[in-house]
């Protein structure tokens, strides 16, 4: 399923995370291959929270280890500055101390990096939808 097929307009992203060659991959596959626009990047939490157009954007995704301030902190701020928009986490991260959190944060998804291109699609229709996606390997009690 096309990510147009939810809208009738582009989707809106904002990459975070701080593999420069990784956000580049993510944004070339969801330019090319899925049609959204990239509004704005960053490489870390304090930097994404400076953005100037985060309340533009339709979905986050985000790294939840990062540099300064990480994914975790940063969800916590932007959910209580920005409840309207989503988040999902893009993660190495496969402890359940670390994941079982992501909900109370803020996020409405969780994909791990290394299947990223099988589920974020998955994730995004998920999340625009009202729902929450987690891959059934995350270990989230919802």
């Amino acid at each position: 399923m096309e990510t147009k097929e939810l809208h009738n307009r582009k989707l809106k992203l904002i990459v975070v995370d701080d593999s420069e060659m990784y956000r580049k991959v993510m944004k070339e596959f969801l330019h090319n291959e899925l049609d959204c626009e990239v509004i704005a990047e960053a490489n870390n939490g304090e930097t994404f929270l400076q953005l100037p157009n985060i309340a533009q954007a339709d979905i986050i995704l985000m790294d939840l280890q990062m540099p300064r301030v990480n994914g975790f902190q940063s969800a916590q701020r932007m959910s209580i500055q920005y409840p309207q928009v989503k988040m999902i986490a893009v993660t190495m991260y496969t402890d359940s101390i670390y994941l079982s959190q992501l909900v109370e944060l803020g996020f409405k998804g969780c994909v791990y990096k290394t299947k990223f291109f099988d589920d974020i699609i998955p994730a995004m229709h998920k999340v625009l939808t009202g729902g929450l996606y987690f891959n059934e390997e995350i270990p989230i009690a919802l």
